[in-house]
């Protein structure tokens, strides 16, 4: 066994000389000790600390618009910037471990904070649609929110919301043309009796306009939840 175990690490070292392992956020090689990300690229996430105050631009952004309880965003992004790559990897890549692993991560933060949305009763994540989930195999939000749930150990229920396939996509979009788009594109489903009077923790992966966050709010309050506080991996900077 041992033998064989030397001989697994001798050809691994062998394969990524070849086939190097790559960071997902600058795409250099990584070293030994390193997963998913370098090291580099980990010293400089740009972490919001939203969870610090209950007057963040989150809430700025969408309190206005429907009741929530908190918005939390994990990270900050810009455009061509290398959490704006790690997300690629993340959504249409296939690197579902990274949405995972940053779940965990901002799990724990939140715990070790003691946020209020640590108490939620369920998490809820945002829905994609039935044909987009065909494709690409996997719902970003929902591998996030696993995440979360693991490390605040509560459940997840992915089949509350649902999304019509006659949406257009919002990629483009500005941020009237968004919230035009999503009109009633968002229900809750014959699940909703699962969230009568809970405390939702709506997942989704990133946060711009707010649009798909107030549909989906909106359609979970109406459906009988009691309250929203909406966490999401990354905030548009």
């Amino acid at each position: 066994m041992r033998h064989q175990s030397r001989l697994r690490y001798h050809l691994n070292n062998f394969l990524d000389l070849f086939f190097p392992v790559c960071c997902a956020g600058c795409d250099r090689p990584l070293v030994l000790g390193e997963q998913l990300i370098c090291t580099h690229c980990r010293y400089h996430l740009p972490v919001t600390g939203f969870h610090t105050d209950p007057d963040n631009e989150g809430v700025r952004l969408l309190g206005g618009q429907v009741p929530l309880v908190s918005v939390l965003s994990y990270l900050y992004f810009d455009d061509e910037s290398r959490v704006q790559q790690m997300i690629h990897h993340f959504k249409y890549l296939g690197l579902q471990e990274l949405g995972r692993k940053f779940g965990e991560e901002y799990g724990q933060l939140l715990r070790d904070s003691g946020h209020e949305s640590t108490h939620a009763n369920l998490i809820v994540p945002v829905p994609i649609q039935a044909a987009k989930l065909r494709k690409r195999g996997y719902n970003q939000s929902q591998v996030f929110a696993e995440g979360i749930a693991a490390i605040l150990n509560i459940p997840i229920c992915p089949d509350v919301l649902s999304k019509s396939p006659r949406i257009k996509t919002q990629v483009g979009k500005g941020r009237l043309a968004r919230f035009e788009n999503l009109a009633g594109a968002i229900t809750a489903n014959e699940k909703s009796a699962e969230i009568q009077d809970k405390h939702i923790l709506l997942a989704d992966d990133v946060l711009t306009t707010g649009a798909t966050i107030v549909a989906c709010a909106n359609a979970l309050l109406d459906a009988g939840a009691g309250r929203v506080s909406v966490v999401t991996l990354a905030r548009k900077h």
